[in-house]
């Protein structure tokens, strides 16, 4: 880098900086990483991939990739043809899904299999022993600055001797053994032809009419017009020669996949952690950082368009359902590429036509996703998915103090560097969508993006503040910044100041005053607007602010729908009076204070009435309409026959055995808690199970 010091540069690549992010190491398995290296449960070989008779290709209409895979059997040479393609999932509301179809199985024409097993007899694989003689062949890693690593493999013109092929003849493989134990290695002047060997010269007399792309078998002598169709094989993964097939590379696919840590928290943050759904942690460090290697969109948070174009991304996974069937392991084929594998049990064997969806286990890191999405152990009443205001809220609450432990804990080099990847490559283009989309000769985007860059655009505000406060610290006491920091050069540490400063202005939402009001013309079609969702991200910033003096202020177990209400309209109110007023005066304070007693008489007004209706015995409809204004939402609780009835059906209901379901026993309990709980506090019961309709 030219721009910054290259001492303070070399001084904090040789650190660890082991504060830096020591509120995501907090967080651990919670930080949305979803891929767990130790899930493979199938400890089978990998089948090789015909690549020719292998591709992926991609629909210019839909974008969507279908695959096609030719494997080959270890045993047999037999090919097995499967094609994968994307279309809608069989899982309700889990979008598009990856089947994979088994097309059928070719095996070797008779003079094909029996000139093959005469051949292959007479042959031996270099490394049988599990030790390559020839060494070219071994796979090398070549680790790049900053600790990046990639694999490396070596090809060239007979450049591993033998025309490349690990399968050496008897007599060859003899003559290789007795030059290594001569000279201890392989020498430059080893020639293997100076062996004249019959069984060779045959093989290549095959491989020679066979152009070296469409070669096919141990020893490259057969193609596919040796081969015919045989329906009547079927598939599985646990039979002798067979095993997973590679269904591809799930990530990284770019260099800008692996992050810090650091920086894709904050990304995940302001995107509303739609990043951490396609993310996973690696053991790789770089610059002594922990990484993850995330496949989204750094402009959007959605997973870009190289990541789209594979297969593995479309394939859900069995979450909690029982009845779902776990076909793909992960594995981990070095310190960050992830790859998936289809793996097909004798329990499930596939017949030539048959088609499967592909499903994988996440386990337990993937919780904190399932659970945003309404289908985790604990999504019950007590904890519901995202589409609910009050379990989104607390999920967010617990973002938000992620983040802001973060921030104390961040020196000089990690700020710099982490608001100048967010200042160019996060907020510069949702600042143009957004500018764009409300300019008079700009490019409308659609509701959805727009009001996700709304949020976004939002948090990024919300952090300003915050990073803010931080460099105030640093600059007021340099002696809080890092012990490198300080034999660094003045001037270096000033200019990385100033240019957070710089950056940190940018971030200001300067221009949600001036479109508020558009907001509420931008609508999805069913009501709901643009303003509807800022209004939402405001109120969870203020609801936040104030913490444990209102606890939880959306849950119906803890407050009553005119309280729920209440604090929403009030918190609106707040949140429009800072947004819209650059400069509060006096006039417009007392305006929002009256509006909030406004708000308040208008609820007590509410309690009153409710009250009313309750005590002088209106008809039914009306006394339930009371009730669902004054009560709390009781939690659902999943009671169990065995607890219930562990006599079997019998239960003792106030000292008499009765002969009832289980579910009206667990109706029982709830009303005999309710009737507890107003004996207890010495109420009156409004909740009459004798007259009231709604039970």
């Amino acid at each position: 880098r030219n721009d910054v010091p290259q001492n303070l540069l070399d001084d904090f690549m040789s650190s660890k900086s082991p504060n830096a992010t020591s509120a995501i190491e907090k967080k651990n398995a919670e930080t949305d990483l979803k891929i767990n290296p130790d899930n493979t449960r199938h400890e089978c070989m990998v089948m090789n991939a015909i690549e020719r008779l292998s591709s992926t290709v991609i629909n210019p209409n839909s974008g969507l990739p279908s695959q096609t895979i030719t494997t080959f059997c270890s045993e047999t040479e037999t090919l097995y043809d499967f094609r994968v393609e994307i279309k809608p999932s069989n899982i309700p509301n889990s979008g598009l899904g990856a089947f994979v179809t088994f097309l059928g199985a070719r095996v070797l024409k008779k003079s094909a299999s029996d000139r093959s097993a005469r051949l292959v007899v007479q042959h031996v694989a270099d490394d049988v022993c599990g030790n390559l003689s020839v060494k070219t062949h071994e796979e090398l890693t070549a680790e790049m600055y900053g600790g990046r690593k990639m694999h490396v493999t070596l090809k060239g013109d007979n450049l591993h001797h033998n025309d490349n092929s690990l399968y050496w003849s008897n007599e060859r493989q003899n003559h290789l053994k007795r030059h290594i134990d001569k000279y201890g290695t392989l020498l430059d002047h080893f020639d293997e032809d100076e062996v004249c060997c019959k069984v060779n010269s045959e093989v290549k007399k095959y491989r020679s009419k066979i152009p070296e792309a469409e070669r096919i078998g141990f020893l490259g002598i057969h193609s596919e017009s040796d081969y015919v169709e045989d329906k009547t094989l079927v598939f599985t993964s646990e039979k002798t020669g067979l095993g997973m097939l590679e269904l591809g590379r799930y990530g990284p696919h770019r260099k800008t996949d692996v992050k810090d840590n650091l920086h894709f928290e904050f990304k995940s943050f302001i995107f509303n952690a739609e990043p951490s759904e396609w993310s996973y942690g690696v053991s790789e460090q770089r610059l002594g950082r922990d990484q993850a290697i995330d496949i989204t969109d750094d402009t959007t948070g959605e997973i870009h368009s190289l990541a789209r174009q594979c297969t593995p991304v479309y394939v859900n996974e069995v979450g909690h359902n029982k009845k779902l069937h776990c076909n793909v392991d992960i594995r981990h084929t070095n310190e960050c590429s992830v790859y998936y594998y289809i793996f097909i049990d004798k329990d499930h064997a596939m017949k030539a036509g048959d088609q499967v969806e592909l499903l994988v286990d996440y386990g337990e890191a993937y919780e904190d996703v399932r659970e945003r999405k309404g289908y985790g152990k604990d999504n019950n009443k007590l904890c519901e998915g995202d589409d609910d205001d009050a379990a989104r809220l607390k999920r967010n609450f617990v973002d938000r103090e992620m983040v802001q432990q973060d921030i104390p804990d961040l020196k000089l080099f990690d700020m710099f560097y982490l608001v100048e990847y967010l200042t160019n490559d996060v907020l510069a283009p949702i600042d143009q969508r957004i500018r764009g989309s409300f300019s008079a000769n700009g490019q409308a985007e659609s509701f959805t993006r727009l009001s996700k860059d709304i949020v976004a655009r939002q948090r990024i505000h919300w952090l300003r503040m915050q990073l803010q406060c931080r460099l105030k610290e640093m600059m007021s006491n340099p002696n809080q910044d890092d012990e490198l920091l300080l034999h660094a050069m003045t001037r270096g540490r000033k200019e990385m100041v100033t240019a957070i400063d710089e950056s940190l202005l940018k971030w200001d939402f300067d221009m949600l005053p001036d479109i508020l009001s558009f907001l509420n013309t931008v609508s999805n079609g069913d009501g709901k607007t643009l303003q509807d969702i800022i209004r939402l991200e405001l109120s969870e910033e203020l609801l936040y602010s104030v913490g444990s003096k209102l606890p939880d202020p959306l849950n119906s177990t803890m407050w009553c729908k005119i309280s729920i209400d209440l604090a929403k309209s009030i918190t609106w109110d707040i949140a429009r009076y800072l947004v819209c007023c650059k400069d509060p005066k006096h006039s417009m304070a007392q305006m929002l204070a009256e509006q909030i007693l406004v708000n308040a008489k208008n609820a007590a007004s509410k309690v009153r009435e409710a009250c009313h209706i309750l005590n002088t015995g209106s008809s039914s409809f009306s006394r339930n309409a009371a009730i669902d204004e004054l009560s709390f939402h009781s939690l659902r609780r999943k009671m169990k026959k065995k607890d219930v009835a562990p006599n079997g059906s019998f239960i003792n209901v106030y000292g008499t055995d009765l002969n009832i379901h289980h579910g009206t026993a667990a109706t029982i309990a709830d009303i005999q808690a309710y009737q507890d709980a107003v004996e207890l506090g010495y109420l009156e019961p409004y909740f009459d199970p004798c007259s009231t309709n709604r039970l």
